[in-house]
């Protein structure tokens, strides 16, 4: 998913360490990945994309506006968000892992805003 007219015959991806041997660790395997971003960017070339009405645009800016505050309160501005967050999902378990080239949290003290999402993936 892309905005129209972002991709002008090439584009750009990021892929984790751990992606990168799968993807392309082996020739056929590397050949096969190179061939499907290729075919998408080809197949951009020949797509037409409506253009959204005015409209349309103004009920999802106010959609985004109003659903990012309702997901701002919970997260942020609930109390009790972390800890229950803490005690539905397995976020402690998951940090002791060894996934992932980075740590599950920026500070292990923080809240919210210190969780990483790459060891959820």
């Amino acid at each position: 998913a892309h905005p129209p007219g972002t991709i002008n015959g090439r584009f750009r991806i990021t892929e984790q360490g751990e992606m990168i041997t799968q993807n392309y660790g082996l020739v056929p395997i590397a050949e096969r990945t190179l061939d499907l971003f290729t075919a998408g960017v080809l197949a951009e070339g020949f797509e037409e994309r409506p253009v959204p009405k005015k409209e349309w645009v103004a009920i999802m800016e106010q959609l985004s506006d109003i659903s990012c505050a309702a997901y701002r309160q919970v997260v942020r501005g609930e109390e009790r968000f972390v800890p229950y967050f803490r005690s539905a999902t397995p976020e402690l378990e998951l940090a002791g892992l060894n996934v992932g080239s980075r740590p599950a949290k920026r500070n292990p003290k923080g809240g919210v805003e210190s969780l990483r999402a790459i060891p959820w993936v």
